[in-house]
């Protein structure tokens, strides 16, 4: 701590930067907090006409603190999309004009855009006939204390075309999904069993034991990642005890009811990410991305803070008096 604390105003020129600082992050929180129109992303799963879109939440921004699953039918040839080479890839979606997501859930219609994995494809659809699958809250109050000890994840589709989704009841987190994959079940499932909805619990996959899991670049998927084309899930499919819509906890604890056991092969159509959930600010001109996932400064930020530092010192050392 330099000893001139009163030369060239050094205690006003700190206050400064903290009141600045101090109105920067409320303002940053209160955009993450407002819901606004937003360009969303979705995966989109199944084949034909009939399909679903899986909403990727963000935990520390107001507009995607929800996970969802919508039935919707798609007025376009997803064949055309995908590379022969690009079965892997998640199908993914985004909605060309911003739009609140309560207008997306409760809407008619809109149209979007689709992506292989990374490669945008500029190749536009419409979905129609949407419909709830599962609405849930992700808000901190709503969410869980631990992580599960075996991994949940939804399963729902048709019969013929069956798809998973991870039950996310603790933040940090990953998310995890599916859209092709193989099933062999004790008991075969009914259209009944998928429209009162179901969760399955993969019993080789000790969720607790792995979270939270690392940022994506240090995440290696291969084939010795669970959720990964080939591998094989032995699960017990559970009742979903739950409302399909609801914005109040949801106790994993309380999936009790067996409905059958058996595997999950994992396909195709495969989507991991740990970064995009839990990014702790969004890039934009109203909230510029400035702490990462845990809430650390990113390394673009420590730059300017170290340079605005550097000029603080100089401005000190040269109004220092000389001895």
């Amino acid at each position: 701590m330099s000893p001139f604390t009163t030369i060239n105003d050094f205690i006003g020129t700190l206050a400064d930067i903290f009141q600045k600082v101090v109105e920067e992050e409320v303002e940053n929180a209160r955009t993450r907090n407002e819901m606004k129109p937003s360009i969303h992303t979705f995966l989109l799963q199944g084949t034909g006409t009939k399909c679903y879109l899986v909403h990727t939440p963000t935990i520390h921004m107001a507009s995607g603190r929800r996970q969802i699953i919508l039935s919707v039918d798609v007025e376009g040839d997803l064949s055309r999309v995908a590379h022969a080479n690009e079965k892997v890839q998640a199908l993914i979606f985004h909605n060309t004009e911003p739009l609140l997501l309560d207008d997306i859930v409760d809407g008619s219609s809109f149209e979007g855009v689709l992506s292989v994995g990374h490669r945008r494809t500029g190749y536009k659809i419409k979905v129609t006939n949407i419909k709830v699958v599962k609405k849930r809250s992700l808000m901190t109050e709503d969410l869980e204390a631990s992580y599960p000890s075996l991994m949940p994840l939804y399963l729902y589709g048709t019969q013929g075309h069956l798809h998973l989704d991870h039950v996310i009841t603790v933040v940090p987190n990953i998310h995890l999904s599916a859209g092709e994959i193989q099933c062999q079940f004790e008991k075969e499932l009914t259209e009944e069993d998928l429209a009162k909805g179901l969760i399955v619990v993969a019993d080789n996959v000790h969720e607790a034991a792995m979270q939270p899991f690392p940022l994506m670049k240090d995440l290696k998927i291969n084939g010795d990642f669970f959720f990964n084309a080939g591998n094989v899930l032995r699960v017990t499919v559970y009742r979903d005890p739950y409302p399909a819509s609801t914005m109040d906890p949801i106790p994993i604890g309380n999936v009790k009811e067996v409905v059958t056991k058996g595997t999950i092969t994992l396909i195709g159509n495969l989507y991991v990410d740990s970064d995009a959930l839990n990014v702790a600010s969004e890039p934009s001109a109203d909230a510029p991305f400035v702490r990462n996932r845990y809430g650390d400064m990113t390394a673009g930020t420590i730059k300017s803070w170290d340079r605005a530092v550097r000029q603080f010192h100089n401005k000190l050392t040269t109004a220092a008096p000389t001895k």
